[in-house]
């Protein structure tokens, strides 16, 4: 069901992000829509800006991520947005919260943490990009608009995958926490026989200090590798890969149902392993994607599988195809149109205004 609604008013964004890369990438598609209707201005306040050079363009970094509270709260009083959006993260939650102006919560993942759902009520708008997946009693009561990704990636053809050798791989490792992927490839790399590493044509995109060892695994197994921080042109990337190698974010898996590239998800340890499995599980019920299991070693899998698909390379073709469920071509303006309702149509309650008061005597005070 597509959302659609007129902005009278030209209104002042300020988008107020966390660490993870996925988090940027999604914001700054958000913003980019926001500006193409002419809702208003806009700001990006990330700890990790967006590798897109036109989404840099709307970002102001937020650097050191001990300085990055200071510096947000310094940008928001000298830009008195309109309307804040919040998409993660514990001190912006707080400070989103706090805010005398209208705010909006993203959870990109569809399910909040027990503290964040504690702010809920100091929120005008609650935005989910996946559905709530707890019981019906337990859900979020917010709107599910979908997870927006580059609209070039809806452009690509779901059904392009070849089936000749040279096997083409892309490793995403990502910019929050790479470490997990960069150390098993290197692992992997060095255990690989001869005749398949020639068989393989990589490229590794992270932010790791550990180029150099990498490169020299690869190299040493006969594989023809390149590494990079990101991928400079995302549809590019996808449209060159057969096979993606990746950890299951919200975001990433997005980009790879819409774009149907097969993939091997090696979830992620700790806190964000839940989500990592729901959304590994649901692509791999699609039939997309082979999951890493903790059964077996990670390491041991992916020299299996690699294997089965130098020996059968059709099988990737079996498993290529676009799905749907994590996004939508309308995803950004769902966000969009679900910010302005937010605005428009809600009223501050009473503790809400108390709390802009006590805020506005605060700032005042510290002036």
């Amino acid at each position: 069901m597509e959302v659609h609604t007129s902005n009278p008013l030209f209104l002042h964004l300020f988008i107020l992000g966390g660490r993870r890369g996925g988090e940027a990438e999604a914001a700054s598609h958000i913003a980019t829509q926001w500006q193409h209707q002419g809702q208003g201005s806009v700001t990006l306040a990330m700890p990790n800006p967006p590798h897109s050079p036109l989404h840099r363009s709307l970002t102001h970094p937020l650097g050191h991520p001990w300085l990055a509270p200071l510096r947000a709260l310094r940008q928001m009083r000298q830009e008195q947005p309109d309307l804040v959006l919040c998409t993660g993260g514990a001190w912006q939650s707080l400070l989103a919260a706090i805010w005398p102006a209208r705010r909006v919560i993203w959870h990109i993942g569809g399910r909040a943490a027990p503290w964040q759902r504690l702010l809920h009520p100091f929120f005008d708008g609650l935005l989910l990009g996946l559905p709530d997946p707890r019981p019906q009693g337990a859900r979020a009561q917010g709107t599910v608009t979908g997870i927006p990704v580059a609209p070039s990636l809806w452009r690509l053809p779901s059904n392009r995958r070849r089936e000749a050798l040279p096997l083409r791989i892309m490793v995403l490792a990502g910019t929050a926490s790479p470490e997990r992927l960069d150390t098993l490839m290197m692992a992997v790399a060095r255990a690989l026989p001869p005749p398949i590493g020639r068989a393989l044509r990589v490229r590794h995109y992270s932010a790791t200090a550990k180029a150099a060892p990498l490169l020299r695994a690869y190299a040493a197994a006969g594989v023809r590798a390149l590494h990079a921080t990101q991928p400079f042109d995302a549809a590019e990337a996808y449209h060159w890969a057969d096979l993606v190698i990746t950890q299951p974010g919200p975001v990433r898996c997005a980009e790879l149902a819409v774009v149907g590239c097969p993939c091997i998800l090696v979830p992620a340890q700790g806190p964000r392993r839940a989500e990592h499995l729901r959304n590994a599980r649901i692509l791999h019920d699609t039939g997309l994607a082979w999951v890493a299991s903790d059964l077996v070693s990670p390491q041991r899998q992916l020299l299996h599988l690699l294997q089965h698909l130098v020996e059968d390379p059709q099988s990737l073709r079996r498993k290529a195809g676009r799905r749907l469920g994590f996004s939508s071509p309308q995803a950004a303006e769902r966000c969009s149109a679900a910010m302005v309702l937010a605005y428009a149509g809600r009223d501050k309650d009473h503790f809400g205004e108390a709390l802009g008061t006590w805020w506005l005597a605060l700032d005042k005070f510290s002036s």
